[in-house]
């Protein structure tokens, strides 16, 4: 396991954002952003919300891919698949996994495949998933020039998909705070990467911001 932290350049027990991908109880292919931490050398931490379809997978399947990227794109269109034509991503953008049964993403250069070990309760919204790595593989991730609007149009993302669990029940005031997160980063975008696709991902998270605002309004 000391090859993949070393291949990767992580570090146990810091956050790094995926995109997380397993089958549904149909065995339909489903991918979506989430938070990841190596907590032992061959253990991974998720924390996903318990309304979610990632952990209702991961309670049926007990297995997964971490997908890393670091294209925003990816995770917004994951994240957000009412921005997709079908409303869910896909078919051909997975591939069935070597070690486990479950997806991965063609589109990611790098896998680590693995099965669950054991499920808690972290706090009242979110589970605690104990994950051991089976397998991994992918390309090497080499470093580039970095650019600060890929970085706050990821942040964007994640925080949207806070936003909306948040505003779903009725912590508005949560919400607010990361709703001026996302107002601060689309002023970054737009002054590093103006016009971009950058800018315009957190122009249509915006839009669904206001959305969710109204929903949370009426109900």
């Amino acid at each position: 396991m000391s090859s993949l932290i070393d291949h990767l350049g992580l570090t146990e027990n810091h956050i790094y954002e995926v995109v997380l991908s397993t089958y549904g109880r149909e065995g339909r292919p489903h991918a979506a952003p989430m938070g990841m931490t190596f907590r032992q050398p061959r253990e991974i931490i998720i924390r996903p919300f318990k309304t979610s379809l990632t952990y209702n997978n991961l309670c049926e399947s007990r297995c997964g891919v971490v997908n890393v990227t670091s294209d925003p794109e990816l995770f917004y269109r994951t994240a957000f698949k009412e921005t997709l034509p079908s409303g869910e991503s896909p078919q051909e953008w997975f591939e069935t996994a070597k070690k486990v049964k479950a997806p991965r993403l063609k589109l990611a250069p790098y896998h680590i495949e693995f099965v669950v070990k054991w499920i808690g309760e972290e706090i009242r919204e979110r589970a605690i998933i104990s994950c051991e790595v089976k397998g991994f593989k992918g390309e090497k991730i080499f470093s580039r020039p970095y650019c600060r609007a890929a970085f706050a149009s990821i942040e964007c993302i994640i925080h949207a998909t806070r936003i909306k669990e948040y505003l779903s029940r009725g912590w508005v005031e949560t919400a607010e705070e990361l709703i001026r997160l996302v107002n601060n980063y689309r002023s970054l975008c737009e002054r590093v990467a103006p016009h971009s696709k950058y800018t315009k991902i957190v122009d249509e998270l915006l839009a669904f911001i206001e959305i969710w605002r109204q929903q949370a309004k009426v109900g």
